[in-house]
This record gives structure tokens, C-alpha cells and sequence, in this order.
């Protein structure tokens, strides 16, 4: 998977801010000078609406700040996508919080999206329940990666 040195956050196509790592793999984050003029903060005790340079801390979200990790997958949905990415030849391990935000794009809970956006869209059709739960069981049961 490419680096990626800073990722730009939206929240209904407009620019929230940016965000790059640390060379310690801390996220950094500032707003946008526009969305200062008339935006909101996104975190009021830990993202205040200010010209800044936010720094975070290494716990509990793991150099990531909360309003962010929210947007990542929870443990089973980053276990369907270590396996994706596993089924790419890429080492998830490896991974940094802004090329996972940047495979969630704009595909992640919550009004906030990634770009770079290396999401992957869903096609519409109807889900079968039935096939769903049976690659379910394949996926907790084993190395299966199958049509993530």
C-alpha cells in the first residue's frame, strides 16, 4: 500500500482539517483555516476549534485521537479487513492509522471521510442472509479471506 504522509478530513464535502503522523507515529491534527471561520469543533475537550497543531497521545487510542478511531472498524470489522489486506500481499501490522483511515474513506461510521479514499464500494444487490452467516463461520473459523 502507497504512503501516505497526510490525510484531509471532511465532514459533509467540506475540509475539516488534515492530519500526518509524528516521527514517534503520533497523529497530528490541525483545521483548516476556512473551517475555522464557520466550522464547529469535532472534539471540544480534545480538538478545541483553534489555529493549532494538535498532538496525541499514545493512549488509549493508540497515538490516534478518539473522534477519529470511531471512524476505524471495531474488532470484527478489522478482522475482515486485516484479511483483506492480507489478500492484497500487504502486511496489516505494518499499516499506519492514516492508511487505515484512508481504506475507510468514505465508507466509515459517522459523517467524517478520508482522502486519500482508498475505500471500496459495495455493489446494492440484495444480501443473502444465508450465504452471509455461513462466510461468517468460515471467517471466525478459519484463515478464509474469501470475497472480502
Amino acid at each position: 500500500m502507497n504512503e501516505i504522509k497526510v490525510v484531509d478530513i471532511f465532514m459533509n464535502e467540506v475540509k475539516v482539517g488534515r492530519m500526518a503522523l509524528t516521527p514517534d507515529s503520533l497523529c497530528a491534527f490541525e483545521y483548516d483555516s476556512a473551517y475555522l471561520i464557520h466550522g464547529e469543533s469535532i472534539s471540544p475537550f480534545h480538538l478545541p476549534l483553534k489555529s493549532e497543531v494538535f498532538i496525541a497521545k499514545r493512549n488509549p487510542f493508540n497515538g490516534n485521537f478518539g473522534v477519529f478511531d470511531d471512524s476505524l472498524p471495531d474488532g470484527w470489522g478489522n478482522l475482515i479487513l486485516d484479511r483483506y489486506i492480507k489478500s492484497r500481499g500487504f502486511d496489516p501490522v505494518k499499516l499506519t492509522i492514516l492508511q487505515r483511515l484512508a481504506l475507510v474513506g468514505s465508507t466509515g461510521r459517522g459523517a467524517l471521510e478520508y482522502r486519500p479514499d482508498y475505500s471500496e464500494s459495495v455493489m446494492d444487490d440484495m444480501v443473502n442472509f444465508d450465504n452471509l452467516a455461513a462466510d461468517a463461520e468460515k471467517i471466525l473459523t478459519s484463515d478464509y479471506a474469501g470475497d472480502l
